[in-house]
Parts: C-alpha cells; structure tokens; sequence
C-alpha cells in the first residue's frame, strides 16, 4: 500500500520539510518501543485519507536535540505541526484522541500556536500551581515512593516497556548488574512527575534512589560503574546473587 508517510533520516532533511510552513505530522518512533507499530499502523491509515498532509516518521534515538526541542518526553509520540510550530500532540497510544485530532487539524486552518521551543504545555500541572496542603500531602507521598524500595528507578514507562531511551538504558544497566528494584512510571502521575523534580532538585528523568537518597539519572550512574563506585552505594539487599 502506498503512503506519503516517510522516514526522515537527516536533521537537513527534516528542517526542509518544516521550511514550507504547511501543516505536517511529526512521528516520533524507536525499535524497541512495542507501543510504535500500533500508532504507525493508524498513522499510515490517516496519511492515505490526508494525502495532500507530509507525515514525517523520525527515530527518536538518532534526532536527540530535535526531540529536545519538541520536549518529545517518550515515544510514541506524534506531532502536529504548521513549519517548526507546534499545534498540538498525542503521547503514547490513544486511537480516538488521534483520530480527533487529525480530523479537526487537518481538515480546516488553524490559527494560533506553541513554539517548539517554549515552555511546557499548559495543561502540564506546575510546583507552584499545587496548594499548600496539596503540596505537604504530595511531598509526602514522594517521600514514601522514593524509599519504597532499597533501590527505586523513577522512569518514563515501565521495565517491560520502556518509553524512553534514557529509561531504557537505565532499566538495562540495572538488570545487567543483577541488582533488584522497583519503579514508578512518572508519565502517569503528573503531580509526582513534576513535584520530584522540585523534591530531589534534580529536573530530568530517569532518577535513581538507593535507601531512599537521589543517586541521579543515567549519566551519573554510568560515571559510577565506570568508576567503580556504583555497587557500594547499593544496598546488599537489593544485590541479586549471581549463579
């Protein structure tokens, strides 16, 4: 089957596309993220019914500063977009939500959009928008999370399925030096995503916490191994044995 959905393979070759200023659909993919067949299957239906729309298919894991610029926090992840401006966007799988949107996009002009390089979107819940009850309740809660167990990874997705390439490699890191974990998904609690942040003074994902205390995300973990640093800061009890 035909289809003008195509895999753009250079940054030059994508800033080309996005010159023209048309309405356009930005695919955010990775080998390993099961969860992509499912939306591209969808993807390709809508581009053949929205011929005239460029659907543009991008591998997260080799265009890391575009999917910093589009603040992409996981794939999948499709954008709408008019040139480089963001219109609007679909993170993980969500059929309806998807269909809506390219009805209502692609069918008519739209006027007024985000910057691909502005902040965060507005129906992101910030820190300072949480009540002071709200917060001391959540803070709490954070605390309980952190040391639920000896060793808790904080990641985009789960260890099964992954959403990110940082969790990905962090998951594999963990399960490589046989040490034992528990995790929680931040991509579906956008209070706890946003609050953790404040709480470790720490602002990206993955975090790692041993015993309860922010060891850091997946640079500093690898810095550690790399050192030979990294197995003393772990609990024996969540050091598997090794056959």
């Amino acid at each position: 089957m035909s289809t003008n959905m195509k895999a753009v393979q250079t940054q030059e070759e994508l800033l080309a596309h996005l010159q023209t200023k048309n309405i356009s659909v930005l695919f955010f993919t990775a080998e390993w993220a099961e969860a992509c067949n499912q939306v591209e299957t969808m993807l390709v239906v809508l581009a053949e019914k929205y011929s005239k729309i460029e659907f543009l298919k991008l591998d997260a894991d080799q265009f890391e500063e575009v999917v910093e610029g589009y603040e992409i926090e996981a794939v999948p992840t499709v954008l709408f977009v008019r040139g480089k401006e963001v219109i609007d966007r679909v993170e993980g799988v969500e059929p309806q939500k998807l269909t809506s949107l390219a009805d209502s996009i692609l069918l008519s002009s739209v006027s007024g959009s985000s910057s691909i390089f502005g902040t965060a979107e507005e129906a992101r819940v910030s820190s300072a928008s949480i009540s002071q009850e709200n917060k001391a309740a959540l803070t709490k809660r954070i605390e309980s999370l952190v040391a639920q167990q000896p060793v808790m990874v904080f990641i985009k997705g789960s260890p099964n399925q992954p959403r990110c390439g940082f969790s990905k490699r962090l998951v594999e890191t963990l399960k490589r030096l046989n040490v034992s974990f528990g995790y929680f998904d931040i991509l579906s609690d956008e209070d706890v995503r946003q609050e953790l942040k404040v709480y470790s003074n720490w602002p990206t994902y993955p975090q790692l916490y041993s015993s309860g205390e922010l060891v850091g995300g997946i640079d500093i973990v690898e810095e550690m191994i790399n050192s030979d640093e990294f197995l003393d800061v772990i609990p024996e009890t969540a050091k598997a044995l090794s056959n």
